[in-house]
């Protein structure tokens, strides 16, 4: 076991003394850069390493750590709730283009996550195909709103023929699934901030048995949302199948990107150019 640590403390310190060559610690990043991972050790804690010494005078001269530098992140554990070895920084040309750093939980995942949105304006685009998340029709309440809804149409239908009443009808059904799916994201957007609130407040308190189970309660209800989160995303990437168990939001999310990237028109051309 011994041999084994001194082995991996080896490569570490002649990955350090290596990086010179590709990032010389006496020069600064290119603009707009990012620099992010699993750093094994608190690059803001004192280290009686010398061998990373210059490494860590030059994060501190031309970084800037977001998470660091905002009260309520700072010093968070972002592996196995013990320390905090995960760090996502920039250089300063783009401090004014990030928002308030996120630490959240990560289901099945020793590490927690740690988010920055970059404010670089966005390609807008039109609404695209509109389909109804087939996963409604586990909700309760929202199988006894549909069929009330269903029950009563003969009420606010117009006196039209029948393919008009249909055309209305569905219509009318699109805007009340529409309008339930806003709500119950809402809530379980808020949910789940409330969640991840409650997760940060007890990583801050003493580690003991009471805390642990109360973590471990929290997180079990993270997970539910996550798995619902990700089947909403695999629907709008237009995913047809998906690995169960498969949670991978950044995939979706890169999914989605693709597809509206592949069917947005940027430009119209006729025969002359």
């Amino acid at each position: 076991h011994s041999l084994r640590r001194r082995q991996r403390q080896m490569c570490i310190r002649d990955s350090f003394h290596s990086f010179p060559s590709l990032m010389p610690y006496d020069q600064p990043p290119p603009a707009r850069s990012v620099l992010l991972g699993d750093f094994n050790h608190n690059i803001h804690a004192r280290q009686s390493n010398l061998s990373i010494q210059n490494w860590l005078q030059w994060l501190h001269s031309f970084w800037f750590d977001p998470a660091y530098n905002d009260l309520d992140s700072r010093n968070l554990p972002t592996f196995r709730n013990i320390s905090t070895i995960d760090f996502l920084l920039i250089t300063d040309d783009m401090t004014d283009l990030v928002s308030k750093p996120e630490l959240q939980y990560v289901s099945r995942c020793d590490h927690s996550a740690l988010s920055l949105r970059f404010s670089f304006g966005e390609v807008r685009s039109g609404p695209g195909l509109w389909r109804c998340h087939p996963h409604l029709m586990q909700d309760p309440i929202f199988r006894s709103e549909l069929t009330a809804l269903c029950e009563n149409a003969e009420q606010y239908m117009p006196d039209v023929d029948t393919p008009l009443k249909w055309d209305f009808f569905k219509c009318r059904l699109k805007s009340f699934i529409q309008a339930y799916s806003n709500k119950a994201a809402a809530k379980r957007r808020r949910h789940q901030k409330h969640l991840q609130r409650a997760r940060n407040r007890i990583l801050r308190q003493p580690v003991n048995d009471t805390n642990t189970e109360k973590l471990a309660a929290i997180e079990s209800q993270l997970d539910k949302i996550f798995e619902q989160s990700a089947s909403t995303l695999a629907l709008r990437s237009g995913l047809k199948w998906r690995e169960h168990g498969e949670r991978s939001n950044a995939y979706f999310y890169r999914c989605l990107r693709q597809r509206r990237q592949q069917q947005s028109i940027t430009v119209l051309q006729n025969e002359s150019g």
